[in-house]
Parts: structure tokens; C-alpha cells; sequence
């Protein structure tokens, strides 16, 4: 059985990129928006009703259609959940299964699994980037397709796991809206706090006692990273501290990183190590540029981003937060470049961010502690639920766990 035999339709996307509109429009399913069966539909990109029309002449995707990756990475796939209309992006294949032969879920787990997943990495071929043709997606042989209701047995046992991480990632997206909220009603339109009984100074438009100051006269130190170089392995090997790339900067806390570099390579190269708590910010290339995460361990990272380590007599690391992320606009507009365009550390340094008074500072920390504690034990919980999942998933689709 191969599957294109349990698919009412395979599907190609246009070969080109959709163009894009600022808002509104239908969601682009680009391969970054393909996680390991969801989609992520954060950032996604938008596009008009026209080219919506154009990109989806072949085939409208539809509830339950899977989306694959053929390249960038090869093999990731995503099932299109209720009410989501999306447009397929460039280098993305649309898959319809024929429910009455294969469930949609288990389909999508199963393609997920070593055993397909190694099946698509040894067919991908291509000189400079890996990628599946449409033949091979559609020769692609199905070993394990048990009945119905094993399928859906299977299918809920590792679903149960994704519901938990997708409500998780919502109440971890509600409690950070909820403290920018607070800190854009306290900073910026001044409700903070006895604002009733605070005068406004008329000449610098702010409540009394409050100031603006640099970022360097707020930190301890402000320092872009280091790289160590690729080539000498024992940079590499053995690995000791996490090494955190921009693209794992995504406004939240940062738990674990793809690579990590060696005592070795801390020691001898231009690496350097930041301490946990340390707010890093990306201050290299789009769309990474401006993004913020929070270390949760002694971590490494290279110049293209920048540790705050934080002057506690003065300010805090969650206020920092907030005020680097209400400031990312005019933290991007400081930046530089053609190409790659970049903000320079010293203009980071330089730049004046609106300073309240101690005491507010000390009771906005208070009310945002347990909102950064709940979201920081969520993201934990995430992490065990998604091993848990990947543990499981290849035991039941190679029957070590019979259902």
C-alpha cells in the first residue's frame, strides 16, 4: 500500500511565492508554519482573496487535509484544523486521505513517525537543498495501516497529548498579553498605581518623580555574543553550554537550545556566558530582528543578539522585558544595513527608555512575577509532554505498544 492509495488527492503548491498583505486576506502555509502535526499559526503570513483564488485553482484545502513539507525541513506535516482556510505556500504539497481507508490523524502521526520520516529523508534528493518530488511522496509505501478504530485509537492516544500542549500554548499566550496589557496601562497611558494623586511634569510630559535613561545606566552590562569557530570540533564536542540562536528568541522564555558548545570552546574562543535570567534580544536580520526571550539556564549565543544583564537596584528583569519588547519599534527603526540589517550595540546602550519611580518598578514586578512563574511552568510542562509524545509515537507505529 503506498500513499497515494489511501489519498483522495496529492497535490502540489505553486512554485512561486504568494505575494503578501499586511492583514486580513487567508493564511499562507509556508514550511515554517508545518510543526510535527499542527500548524503554527503564529507570524503566519497573509494573503488577498484574489491570490487566494489563484494558489488554490487545483485544490481548496479543507478540514483534515494534511499539509507536507517537501523541503525546508523535508517531512514535516501538519493535519488543517476547523475553521482555518488556508493557502498553501511555495514548496508545500496538499494530502487529502480517503477517510473511508485511513483516518486523517493517524495518517499525519503515522507519516510523522522513524520510519517514514527516514523513507522521505533517503528519497529526498536535490544538489543544494534536500526535497521529495511528487512521484516519491506518492510511491511512498505504507507498511503499518491497521483498521479503523486502532487508527483512531492511536490517532486519540497521541492527540491527547497535542490538545495539552496547544491549550498550554494558548493560557501561555493569554498570560503574556495580559501583562503587556499591564504594563502599556501603567507605562505608557500612566494608570499605574495612585496615578489620580500624581502631578505630571509639565516639562517633560511625565509623572513626577519619573525620568528617561539609558539602557546602559539601567544594566550591569549590555553584550552582544561570540562565535566559536565551526571548524575546530573541539569547540563542539562534548558539549557543555546551550548555544541559543535568534530564531529560538520567540517573546518568551528560552528552555533548551539545538546546539551546544564545549568548556573548550567557552574558554578559547570569542563565546561568552550569560546567566540565567538574562533578556536577549535579536538585533540582527529579518524576522528575527527585535524578538526577546528570557535564559532559564547559563547560556551562550553569537553577535546577532544582545544580553541585558539588569541593574536590580534600579529596575527588573520583568520590566526590562516589557519595556524592550513596548520599545521594539523604535529599537528596528535604529537599525542598519542593505542586506542583513542590524541594530549596533552601542545605539542599544544609548538608547532612552521611560524610568517611574522605584517603588512602581518593585510593584509591577510584584503583580507580573506569578504571570512569568505559571507561563515558565507551562513551557516545562510543554517540553515533557512533547518528549513524552515522541517516545510513544514511534512505539505505537512500530507495534512495541500494542493498542
Amino acid at each position: 500500500m503506498n500513499l497515494d492509495s489511501v489519498c483522495e488527492l496529492i497535490v502540489d503548491a505553486e512554485h512561486k511565492t504568494a505575494p503578501r498583505v499586511e492583514s486580513g486576506g487567508y493564511p499562507s502555509i509556508r514550511t515554517p508554519n508545518i510543526g510535527k502535526g499542527r500548524l503554527k499559526m503564529d507570524g503566519v503570513y497573509r494573503v488577498s482573496d484574489e491570490t487566494y483564488k489563484k494558489w488554490t485553482r487545483r485544490a481548496i484545502p479543507q478540514e483534515n487535509d494534511l499539509i507536507l513539507a517537501r523541503e525546508a525541513p523535508v517531512g514535516n506535516v501538519a493535519i488543517v484544523p476547523k475553521g482555518i482556510k488556508p493557502c498553501l505556500g511555495q514548496r508545500t504539497v496538499l494530502l487529502r486521505p480517503n477517510s473511508e481507508l485511513i483516518n486523517p490523524n493517524f495518517l499525519c502521526y503515522y507519516l510523522l513517525s522513524d520510519e517514514i520520516q527516514n523513507k522521505m529523508t533517503s528519497r529526498s534528493g536535490g544538489a543544494t537543498v534536500a526535497h521529495l518530488n511528487m512521484k516519491d511522496i506518492r510511491e511512498l509505501e505504507l507498511d503499518f495501516v491497521p483498521s479503523l478504530p486502532i487508527q483512531k485509537k492511536i490517532a486519540d492516544i497521541l492527540g491527547a497529548y497535542d490538545d495539552l500542549i496547544e491549550n498550554n500554548f494558548k493560557r501561555i499566550k493569554l498570560l503574556e498579553e495580559t501583562a503587556q496589557n499591564i504594563y502599556k496601562e501603567w507605562f505608557v497611558n500612566f494608570r499605574f498605581p495612585n496615578h489620580e494623586n500624581t502631578p505630571i511634569d509639565d516639562e517633560s510630559g511625565l509623572p513626577e518623580g519619573w525620568g528617561k535613561e539609558c539602557l546602559d545606566n539601567l544594566c550591569i552590562k549590555i553584550s552582544s555574543g561570540g562565535t566559536p569557530n565551526r571548524k575546530t570540533k573541539e569547540y563542539w564536542d562534548d558539549a557543555k553550554y546551550d548555544w541559543v540562536t535568534t530564531k529560538e528568541l520567540k517573546d518568551c522564555f528560552v528552555f533548551k537550545s539545538a546546539e551546544a558548545i564545549s568548556e573548550i570552546g567557552l574558554e578559547k574562543s570569542s563565546a561568552k556566558l550569560f546567566p540565567i535570567g538574562t533578556v536577549v534580544m535579536a538585533i540582527y536580520a529579518s524576522p528575527t530582528l527585535g524578538r526577546l526571550g528570557i535564559l532559564t539556564k547559563e547560556s551562550c549565543f553569537n553577535q546577532a543578539a544582545v544580553g541585558f544583564d539588569c541593574n536590580n537596584q534600579k529596575i527588573s528583569n520583568h520590566f526590562l522585558y516589557y519595556t524592550l519588547h513596548e520599545e521594539r519599534g523604535n529599537l528596528n527603526a535604529l537599525a542598519i544595513g542593505a542586506a542583513q540589517q542590524n541594530i549596533n550595540v552601542k545605539k542599544v546602550k544609548d538608547h532612552k527608555v521611560t524610568i517611574p519611580t522605584v517603588d512602581i518598578v518593585e510593584e509591577f514586578t510584584k503583580v507580573v512575577e506569578s504571570n512569568f512563574k505559571l507561563r515558565k511552568s507551562l513551557g516545562i510542562q510543554n517540553i515533557r509532554l512533547k518528549e513524552a509524545r515522541d517516545i510513544l509515537l514511534p512505539r505505537l507505529m512500530n507495534r512495541t505498544i500494542e493498542v
